[in-house]
């Protein structure tokens, strides 16, 4: 019984000093984060690029297809349906190519770049790789184009 109410007072203590001493460790505050990041943000965010895609649906059989050997009339040929897709990308060089991800793109018809000024461009598809889930566009360079550069995680 005795070591029982040992064990439980001692715990106690060290739970105890454990939150005095955390007390008077001062939590990070929004000052202590390097402005430099907020100035990165500003100056690249040009670069930044939102990515719309359209992709003709062409659907497979109707109903009418089932009814129609019994008499009933069918409900007519499959209607092509439109798919609208969003995603973002990033501007990697001045002539024109953006990277995004390869399921934004896979399969579309159609593929604008639109950009933080709200200026949409047409853009092609150059390359997608589906194992690694990018894609590479390329659209008519503008006039001072922001762009960015791949990280180098060895540096």
């Amino acid at each position: 019984m005795f070591s029982v109410l040992n064990q439980r007072l001692c715990a106690g203590l060290i739970a105890g000093t454990l939150m005095l001493s955390a007390g008077g460790l001062a939590p990070l505050s929004a000052q202590e984060i390097p402005n430099d990041f907020t100035a990165i943000v500003r100056e690249k965010i040009p670069a930044v690029v939102a990515i719309t895609t359209k992709q003709i649906i062409q659907d497979q059989a109707t109903l009418g297809d089932f009814f129609s050997p019994f008499g009933t009339p069918g409900l007519g040929p499959a209607q092509p349906r439109v798919r609208e897709a969003l995603g973002s990308g990033f501007v990697i060089s001045p002539d024109g190519y953006i990277v995004t991800n390869n399921h934004v793109v896979a399969d579309a018809s159609e593929i604008h770049v639109v950009f933080s000024d709200k200026e949409n461009l047409p853009a092609q598809l150059v390359g997608r790789d589906p194992a690694t889930d990018l894609a590479v566009l390329k659209i008519e360079p503008r006039p001072n184009m922001t762009t960015t550069a791949w990280g180098d995680s060895d540096a």
